[in-house]
């Protein structure tokens, strides 16, 4: 979904409930890649800058899980589903 669009916009603008579907296909590594850097400071900073690069789409993927997350947590609160005090599976 853009930046700074959300489902509840969506809802208030068709009227109605929006249900989406996100599929991520990432063409590249989520980690970066091991190798020797010679001990010099350019070659030091190459390595660096080229695996906050290579690496930066995690953080992506992080923040779109995590705004999903928040979504979900907000409608279930505007719905009053009641609040568990202990993760399913553990007894009190």
């Amino acid at each position: 979904m853009p930046a700074g669009l959300s489902s509840r916009k969506l809802d208030r603008t068709f009227h109605g409930r929006f249900k989406a579907h996100l599929y991520i296909i990432r063409n590249g590594r989520t980690t970066p890649a091991p190798g020797i850097v010679k001990a010099t400071l350019p070659d030091i900073a190459e390595k660096a800058v080229s695996s906050l690069i290579k690496t930066q789409g995690i953080g992506d993927l992080y923040r779109l899980y995590m705004r999903a997350l928040f979504e979900k947590g907000y409608e279930m609160g505007r719905a009053g589903v009641p609040w568990k005090h202990v993760p399913p599976g553990f007894l009190r």
